[in-house]
């Protein structure tokens, strides 16, 4: 969906709503991009962050990013308790979780976690630490639900999926933040949506998109996180 669509159904959106928090293009943008540009996505962040808001919330693009950002750490968070790994392993995940969202800024003055970064790819590593599953095709949901392995491995997957999200949502809301003021440029969208939508279809290939996109435009404003390392996608089923 293209940004100028997207800012024309939150607005249709909110007109029907009792709550009406000040909303201006580059945030709806914000909640666009985050998205992946998917309808479903979009009605989802907006409902979830916007729509809980108090009436008169003023929301700045890097407020609605951390905001979005906090209420997806949350929904992973709550996510993990039933996650098909070991127990360990998910208490961990969870602690640097919560670690995340206690780190975040809470007003515009408080700077952004550079943690937060390094403990979302601590969870990558628990989550997947041979690069096994970002290796792995992507599975079907048929091959989901064939059988008991299918679907923990399903599952498995979904929750790197997940993490690998969030680990680029960071970068985002983190280069909003400490450029105060700043707004996506068409290409920055572009790429962004592409890099989130990508997640889904192919984590490894999002994965190396990850660190292009930091390294073309966001190491002048703080990520000078080096690129995730990167795992080559699996090569078609003969």
């Amino acid at each position: 969906m293209p940004l100028q669509t997207a800012r024309q159904m939150v607005a249709k959106r909110l007109a029907t709503s009792n709550r009406s928090p000040h909303l201006g293009p580059e945030a709806i943008d914000v909640i666009t991009i985050f998205s992946g540009a998917i309808p479903r996505e979009i009605v989802r962040h907006l409902r979830d962050t916007v729509l809980n808001a108090e009436a008169d919330t003023d929301f700045e693009p890097e407020v609605m990013a951390r905001d979005i950002f906090a209420a997806e750490l949350k929904q992973w968070m709550d996510q993990l308790r039933t996650a098909p790994f070991p127990g360990g392993t998910l208490i961990d995940l969870r602690d640097h979780v919560s670690d995340i969202i206690d780190l975040l800024p809470a007003v515009s003055e408080d700077a952004w976690p550079e943690e937060a970064d390094e403990k979302l790819r601590l969870c990558l590593t628990l989550l997947d630490s041979d690069g096994t599953l970002m290796s792995e095709e992507t599975i079907t949901d048929e091959e989901a639900t064939a059988s008991i392995d299918g679907r923990r491995r399903f599952r498995q997957t979904a929750e790197l999926q997940a993490c690998l999200r969030l680990l680029i949502m960071n970068q985002l809301a983190g280069f909003l933040w400490r450029s105060k003021g700043a707004t996506f440029s068409e290409i920055q969208g572009k790429d962004a949506i592409a890099c989130i939508r990508t997640v889904m279809l192919n984590p490894a290939i999002a994965q190396k998109m990850l660190g292009e996109f930091i390294a073309e435009h966001l190491q002048d404003y703080g990520s000078t996180v080096p690129p995730l390392p990167y795992h080559p996608p699996p090569s078609p089923r003969s």
